[in-house]
């Protein structure tokens, strides 16, 4: 008699483990975007974690919650969270939360932006905040995979807070490029304590009496995109102040580029030279008020920003020009009786890239 051999459990049990394994990584082979799909629901579901985290750590150390406007309360109510650098107008688009980003506090290294938000401004995330705790909420959960970002904020080629509570001492640029400014004239700008309304940190202002400038070097912007951002306050202005300038002299297509005032009557201003000198004088320049003025090219239009709204643009097109000339803040190179403020300036920033108008105002909204 033959006796035939029976598979023991064990040999079943493995053999059922090798054919779940093998039904597996053909279901993964098969459907590849449900498994993207899940990985990228668990990112989402991540950044929802850390974005309460440093809400909630913010909340600790200051007693209130970030952003450019308040955070509603109730689930129904949950406003959408801007991309970094980005800010929406009325007081009803996303929040910003660009704060959480600065680089004095490090609460987030970067705002994460859903690859399925089709709003050029929103991140995809929303939030809300209830019995004192904030929730955000992944508008894009199960969607499936997408190309996702955490963003941070623009690099600046040159950024000087001005927040340097001594007089004389350098002004140190926060960015990477080291272009620290040294305060020069008659007696050289005076920190102040009336600052600019930020939601940063914001220490200190400079005051300049029209005798006094901070150079900051000889450096170039190359390319043709650009932006130039700052705050001021003036007392008075007297002929054509500067804001930051890059000059040779102030006579016609001497300048490389500047932000500042002009004088005949009141206004805005704007230049770039790319070859050929263009000038923007636009709005209506007061004194005794903290104001955000900005300027921006593309490689095909020059706009220039009050307070977060564009007051003007014109075409142009070219490679910024580039050379030797000095850069200052607080009048024109090379003399500082040549076009010099009277007043507080804060917060000056230079880019090589351009912002776009919600990027601008983010910025006029006091944010990082």
């Amino acid at each position: 008699m033959i006796h035939k051999r029976g598979f023991t459990l064990i040999e079943l049990l493995l053999v059922i483990g090798i054919i779940a394994i093998l039904a597996a990584i053909v279901i993964v082979a098969i459907n590849p975007q449900r498994q993207l799909g899940q990985s990228e629901d668990a990112r989402r579901a991540q950044s929802e974690n850390q974005m309460e985290k440093a809400l909630y750590q913010y909340l600790i150390d200051t007693e209130e919650f970030p952003g450019d406007r308040s955070i509603p309360e109730g689930g129904a109510q949950a406003v959408a969270i801007c991309r970094a650098s980005y800010a929406e107008a009325g007081g009803s688009g996303c929040i910003n939360l660009d704060v959480l980003l600065d680089a004095a506090q490090s609460y987030l290294a970067c705002i994460p932006r859903d690859g399925d938000e089709t709003s050029m401004v929103h991140s995809g995330y929303t939030v809300y905040q209830e019995t004192g705790r904030a929730h955000v909420t992944a508008l894009h959960m199960g969607e499936g995979p997408a190309e996702s970002a955490c963003e941070k904020l623009p690099a600046p080629v040159a950024y000087w807070r001005l927040d340097e509570t001594t007089a004389g001492a350098t002004a140190m640029d926060e960015s990477s490029n080291s272009y620290d400014g040294t305060p020069a004239g008659t007696g050289g700008p005076q920190p102040s304590a009336d600052v600019a309304p930020t939601a940063f940190s914001n220490l200190r202002s400079l005051n300049f009496d029209g005798n006094d400038y901070v150079d900051v070097g000889t450096f170039n912007v190359t390319g043709n995109k650009l932006t130039l951002s700052g705050w001021y306050k003036a007392d008075t202005f007297g002929e054509d102040p500067r804001v930051i300038s890059k000059a040779a002299s102030w006579a016609s297509g001497d300048t490389y580029w500047l932000i500042g005032v002009n004088d005949a009557p009141d206004r805005l201003r704007f230049r770039l030279n790319t070859g050929s000198e263009v000038t923007i004088d636009q709005g209506v320049a007061v004194t005794g008020i903290w104001t955000h003025i900005a300027a921006t090219y593309d490689g095909a239009r020059m706009r220039l920003y009050k307070d977060g709204t564009e007051i003007g643009n014109s075409a142009h097109t070219g490679n910024i020009r580039t050379g030797a000339a000095a850069v200052w803040i607080g009048a024109n190179p090379p003399t500082v009786s040549d076009r010099p403020f009277d007043g507080l300036i804060d917060d000056v920033r230079v880019y090589n890239i351009a912002f776009t108008g919600a990027q601008i105002l983010s910025l006029a909204q006091g944010n990082p």
